[in-house]
């Protein structure tokens, strides 16, 4: 009996050492830690093409969790720039987070990343798809379409960007003025954030007493300023149906709730296949066909109630879901096609509103 008690805690280390070892070891120990121990980094290389000799890659990873990336198509005089913010999955993967795609990369040690397919498998393939690390951090321009929260204060623009989270100082050169009058004239209090979309230059430049990097950003031209809506929660990805969505754009104008009206919504309600929601002056209701990217409404209807304003915004909007046939969601916002592919609505996620459905 003496000999119980001490047995049992060696069989529950043993098992505790066997569960350590089936979920892995933890980021300090992974390659992976040490990747990301001593950033800002460079990794480069060039990787296979399917239609060209190779696609030349510069992956500049940053210490708060952002990161841009470089692509150069060989032979074909095409650049193009990603930025976004990166993560660590569960199984030590490096993700890198953009509007456009998702990219997966594991370490192999310190100095070494390799690019895995979409489901984050090493790609089985004889060609190289590793990223080497340069010996020191190299910074480079990037031309990048953005999308941000500005706001013009103390006599300077500042633009945090959605994806990475990032504020930069805006430069006075470029569409700095006409974005700072459209501004003034827009914003509804001091200091207030309007988002905004824009073609922009941004220039990575060391400081020279501390070292670190301080990026800045010209712009080259601003595309819009929409003051219905925002970037919306970082890393969250809404679904279609049985979400709250409110409309902040018809074609490219853009939707700014009348404080005595309804808020322009809709509801794709799964189990009934039904539309709800508000026109902005009236309750709108109708069915809907959802197959896979497709999606028709039909049978729209609405309340016949005088509204003193929106009521073009309220028209606007029935013509538009008549005309759609297809949509996409990125993060938690849904855009509306029409038939040639032309986005005609954009709606934002609202998350006290999303019903249970």
């Amino acid at each position: 009996m003496h000999y119980c008690l001490p047995i049992l805690m060696i069989f529950t280390l043993f098992l505790q050492g066997c569960q350590q070892d089936q979920t892995g070891s933890t980021v300090d120990s992974h390659p992976l830690g040490k990747v990301i121990e001593s950033l800002p980094a460079s990794f480069a290389g060039t990787l296979p093409c399917a239609d060209c000799p190779g696609i030349r890659h510069q992956l500049n990873l940053m210490n708060d969790r952002w990161y841009l990336l470089r692509r150069e198509y060989l032979e074909r005089d095409e650049v193009d720039y990603q930025l976004g913010r990166w993560s660590i999955s569960t199984n030590q993967q490096l993700q890198l987070h953009s509007e456009q795609e998702l990219l997966r990369f594991r370490a192999i040690d310190a100095s070494t990343l390799t690019l895995q397919d979409p489901e984050g498998r090493d790609i089985d393939s004889m060609l190289s798809y590793q990223l080497t690390r340069n010996q020191e951090f190299e910074p480079f321009d990037a031309e990048l379409e953005l999308r941000g929260n500005y706001r013009y204060i103390a006599g300077s623009g500042l633009l945090t960007e959605c994806i990475s989270g990032q504020r930069w100082p805006v430069k006075l050169e470029g569409d700095n003025m006409p974005l700072q009058r459209a501004y003034m004239e827009m914003r509804a209090h001091p200091a207030q954030q309007l988002l905004v979309t824009l073609n922009g230059t941004l220039t990575q430049i060391p400081d020279r007493n501390t070292a670190k990097i301080k990026p800045s950003l010209k712009l080259n031209e601003v595309h819009g300023i929409w003051p219905g809506e925002t970037c919306g929660q970082q890393g969250k990805t809404a679904v279609l149906e049985n979400t709250y969505w409110k409309l902040t754009r018809l074609d490219n104008t853009p939707i700014i709730p009348e404080q005595s009206n309804q808020e322009a919504h809709i509801i794709l309600d799964h189990a009934e296949r039904r539309m709800s929601g508000s026109d902005g002056c009236n309750r709108l209701m109708g069915a809907y066909v959802l197959n896979d990217q497709q999606l028709r409404f039909r049978q729209v209807a609405s309340t016949m109630m005088a509204c003193p304003s929106g009521m073009e915004t309220a028209q606007a909007l029935h013509l538009a879901l008549e005309q759609v046939r297809g949509w996409r969601i990125t993060g938690q916002h849904l855009q509306l096609y029409d038939n040639t592919g032309r986005m005609i609505a954009r709606f934002e996620a609202i998350e006290g509103q999303i019903t249970n459905g």
